[in-house]
């Protein structure tokens, strides 16, 4: 969920800037709201101007949470270049240009942070392998007799001599190697897909 902040932030805020815009102060963004079908919310240019504040906050919170993530220190940057150029659109300077680079920082912000969390080894860790289980519990099927024993993990072991009858065990049909057909663990080659004998 906090990976979308910063592109749900992003896409509101450009949604949200081209419903507010007038066509006397901002006539790029004005005419492709109108064509776009987002005219109608006219009336409610001020509210707008608010929403459109907030969607630029919620980007800026989206890249600050990702940079805790992926310490990716240039999309933090850039967004929180293009927050302060809207707020100064807004609140101190009233020209075109300031709400324009906001608009194009919070989309290249967006980008970036976007590879950097694609390229980054710390978001979505690899889950760990399993631990290799060396012991297994071999069951001779003529006696039953049973013995713990140490797998090989260079090889698979095609015979096994029972302890207590002498028999000579063979894997069965199919099978890897004897710890797979009578041991209470498969091989080493096996536990770690690796392959019959690998």
């Amino acid at each position: 969920m906090r990976s979308y902040l910063d592109k749900a932030g992003t896409i509101g805020g450009v949604f949200a800037a081209l419903a507010a815009a007038t066509p006397c102060c901002l006539p790029l963004l004005a005419s492709v709201g109108a064509s776009l079908g987002l005219g109608f919310l006219a009336p409610y240019q001020s509210v707008l101007s608010w929403v459109f504040q907030g969607f630029a906050l919620l980007a800026l919170l989206g890249v600050g949470v990702a940079f805790r993530r992926h310490k990716q220190l240039l999309p933090l940057l850039v967004m929180a270049a293009a927050f302060a150029a809207i707020l100064a659109y807004y609140h101190l300077l009233h020209q075109a240009a300031w709400l324009y680079g906001g608009l194009v920082g919070m989309v290249i912000a967006a980008i970036l942070n976007h590879r950097a969390a694609k390229q980054c080894n710390t978001c979505n860790p690899v889950p760990s392998a399993k631990p290799v289980v060396l012991q297994s519990v071999i069951t001779c099927p003529s006696c039953g007799k049973s013995q713990l024993e140490t797998m090989p993990t260079d090889s698979c072991q095609f015979f096994y001599e029972c302890s207590g009858c002498k028999t000579v065990l063979r894997p069965k049909q199919g099978h890897c190697c004897v710890y797979c057909s009578y041991g209470s663990v498969p091989c080493p080659s096996i536990q770690t897909q690796a392959g019959c004998c690998a």
